[in-house]
């Protein structure tokens, strides 16, 4: 296992430990996201950091100055360098689409759940042809005026 530097005094491990003055190992939490996270102390401030980007950071080049770290093979968890990549915005949303790992509708499994059903879109959409306004349509499912609007302007539930 190789270690090296990152964020002042803590060193990170090609295998996704993180470490403070060489002895202690943090122990990482979960972001909502599933994304490993570690919190430490620099210059008397606390520092949340997610484990993949220190990795990728101090152990895989990123001649293109590529924003997004991905995950090879979609186990957020999985912080080993050789499971990481530097990659743009557009290549990771598509590498997640491609995988299974991030899903539209009904069938999302991240963040806050999903109150319309596939079938709710049509009725909606008819709802709306017939001149119900965005309010009204939303008290009607429990949803918001702005998701109505989104549906509305085409905005979500495209797939639909």
């Amino acid at each position: 296992m190789e270690w090296r530097f990152v964020e002042d005094k803590y060193e990170v491990s090609d295998t996704g430990l993180v470490r403070s003055s060489g002895v202690l190992i943090l122990k990482p939490r979960l972001d909502r996201y599933g994304y490993e996270l570690v919190t430490f102390w620099i210059d008397g401030k606390l520092h949340t950091r997610k484990v993949h980007r220190l990795v990728a950071i101090a152990f895989i080049e990123n001649p293109g100055n590529l924003p997004t770290v991905n995950h090879k093979d979609g186990i957020k968890t999985n912080n080993a360098k050789e499971n990481l990549e530097w990659m743009s915005v557009k290549d990771n949303h598509r590498h997640a689409f491609e995988t299974g790992l991030h899903t539209i509708g009904e069938n999302r499994i991240a963040g806050r759940p999903v109150k319309l059903c596939n079938k709710d879109i049509p009725k909606i959409r008819k709802l709306i042809a017939a001149g119900l306004g965005n309010t009204d349509i939303g008290k009607m499912y429990g949803v918001t005026c702005g998701c109505i609007y989104s549906i509305r302007v085409g905005k979500s539930w495209t797939h639909i």
